[in-house]
Order: structure tokens, then C-alpha cells, then sequence
């Protein structure tokens, strides 16, 4: 459910404003216990989820292709070469980071997900 601003928890602006300055179409949700902003930071999409204390929970920040690891790209480069990136997404969640991946060719399109060591975690068709 969509939130207005004084609709969320003053300790969560708190903890939001602090780590991000210059962004733009801020949104807040409601999402299940925790609360979600998005908003973009220098041109990139990005989401924040916030447990009710404060503390971060998971994020999602859209990169570009130039910003991923080489053992990722180096699994698409052997494994899907066919395909083009289309859009990715970095994952964290307890200090672990993952890699979304959507790619396509003529014949379908997919959603990977990667470590950032390049094993392929899932794929499914998009």
C-alpha cells in the first residue's frame, strides 16, 4: 500500500535521508512489516526496504552492464551468448549480493540470477 511521507515511521525517514541526499520521486510502501522507498539516485532506480526498528533490510539498485563483476559477465558471455542484456538489478540481503539479470534474443527472454562469483543461482523464462 502506497504512503504518504507522514505515514512512515520518523526513525525510517531518519535512516533514509541520511544515506541518500540528492534523489528524486521518493515513494514509500507498505510491505508487509517492513516499509519499501523508491526513488532515484543519480539516474538509477533503487529500492530500500526498512524493518520497523530502522534497519535495512534489502536493497535493489538498477547498474549497468559496465558496473558488474567479470565472473558474471564472463557466464554470460560462455553461456548465453546469444542473448542481450536488457536490464539488471543488484540484490542485497544480509550482506549478500546477488545479480538480476534479464536478457533476450529473438527467439525468448529470461531472468537470471547470478552470484557474484557468475553461478547461474536461477533462470526462468520472462
Amino acid at each position: 500500500q502506497d504512503l504518504k511521507k507522514e505515514e512512515v515511521p520518523a526513525n525510517l525517514i531518519s535512516s533514509f535521508e541520511k544515506e541518500f541526499t540528492n534523489v528524486s520521486d521518493v515513494e514509500w510502501e507498505k510491505d508487509m512489516d517492513n516499509y519499501k522507498v523508491e526513488f532515484d539516485f543519480n539516474r538509477m532506480e533503487q529500492e530500500v526496504w526498512y524493518a520497523p526498528n530502522g534497519k535495512e533490510v534489502k536493497r535493489e539498485v538498477e547498474i549497468m552492464s559496465s558496473q558488474l563483476p567479470n565472473s558474471i559477465l564472463s557466464t554470460l558471455k560462455n553461456k548465453f551468448a546469444s542473448f542481450e542484456i536488457e536490464d539488471i538489478e543488484m540484490t542485497t540481503i544480509n550482506n549478500e549480493v546477488t545479480y538480476e539479470v534479464e536478457v533476450e534474443n529473438s527467439n525468448k527472454e529470461m531472468v537470471l540470477t547470478l552470484d557474484k562469483n557468475g553461478k547461474v543461482l536461477s533462470e526462468r523464462l520472462d
